[in-house]
């Protein structure tokens, strides 16, 4: 049974959840494990944290996986300021396109910049 938790650190809503245990399974078996685990973060995110948002597959979200864990943060904008807040932002690689851009990331902090586009806690 999985274990969905939250990362204290995070000020918007997400969802973290333990795949280590799928690393001793067949390919086909951790594949099905995961998927569900994916269905139940996605559930959770839906019923608990966000009720009124009717989150679904549809909605915008972002979503990490190692081999340990997945992460998965809905949002409510693709861009803060001209910066896309990808998936490769949430793992720390904020990326811009313009050197002006760069001035905004820094003036604000990545993760003002993470949290404009999440839904708040």
């Amino acid at each position: 049974q999985e274990e969905i938790r939250y990362c204290e650190a995070f000020p918007f809503v997400h969802t973290l959840t333990s795949t280590a245990d799928c690393r001793d399974l067949q390919a086909a078996e951790a594949a099905e494990l995961s998927f569900e685990r994916y269905l139940s973060s996605l559930a959770r995110l839906s019923d608990e944290l966000m009720p009124s948002a009717a989150l679904t597959s549809q909605m915008p979200y972002n979503m990490l996986a190692t081999r340990d864990w997945m992460l998965m943060v809905p949002r409510k904008e693709e861009c803060f300021k001209g910066i896309s807040m990808n998936s490769l932002a949430f793992a720390g690689c904020l990326l811009v396109p313009q050197y002006g851009l760069l001035e905004t990331m820094r003036s604000h902090g990545p993760m003002a910049c993470l949290t404009a586009v999440c839904f708040k806690l």
